[in-house]
């Protein structure tokens, strides 16, 4: 089942399935761009935010992950948006 699926993926988050309901990696996220679930990079942006969103959700809004998290998601921020004003320049 999912839920199967998603305790092997996170064996090191006890309780992460429980509180996460919609969980997500970056592995995950280069499988479904392989496979051609990820067609966007609008898709690739939502899916990089729903990992953010689970990391702060489950570690709290001031631990330390969380704090990194938002850089994270401010680089993922421009990257995104450089390779849209790029993609409709050609």
């Amino acid at each position: 089942s999912f839920e199967n699926k998603c305790q092997l993926r996170f064996p090191l988050a006890p309780g992460y399935t429980d509180r996460i309901l919609f969980p997500m990696d970056l592995s995950l996220v280069r499988k479904m761009i392989v496979a051609k679930m990820i067609r966007s990079y609008s898709d690739f942006h939502g899916r990089v935010g729903l990992i953010c969103h689970n990391c702060v959700k489950f570690n709290g809004r001031e631990s330390d992950y969380a704090i990194l998290t938002r850089d994270f998601e401010s680089y993922v921020d421009d990257q995104v948006l450089t390779a849209v004003k790029n993609a409709s320049l050609s």
